[in-house]
């Protein structure tokens, strides 16, 4: 078992970072953080500091107070700048909840 560390440089303005880089959580106000072109800009999205390429890998996960999330895997080369879709022909294989419907982020919707 390991854990995910969080990549700060990576990090949405709204998504704040604990000092661990474990655990994020969603700021309304955002944060005024230094430019980065790896930075997400206007989708919510961080991603952890190391990679894979192969294999199989499993996670425990703790959400809470959130009624609207989302949880996945992505390419390491997911563009940064605009709005990304959640969907593996995007490179992003999610799951989440929006309000309190429970759903995989796919093509076709479910």
């Amino acid at each position: 078992s390991a854990f995910v560390a969080l990549d700060p440089d990576t990090a949405s303005a709204r998504l704040v970072l604990s000092r661990d880089r474990l655990g994020v959580r969603w700021t309304d106000a955002g944060q005024d953080l230094p430019p980065s072109p790896q930075r997400f800009d206007a989708s919510c999205c961080v991603l952890g500091r190391r990679g894979f390429t192969a294999g199989t890998h499993c996670w425990e996960v703790e959400v809470t107070g959130g009624r609207t999330w989302a949880l996945g895997v992505a390419r390491r080369s997911l563009p940064r700048k605009g709005w990304l879709e959640f969907r593996p022909e995007n490179g992003i294989w999610a799951m989440g909840r929006c309000g309190t419907r429970y759903r995989a982020f796919s093509s076709p919707i479910t």
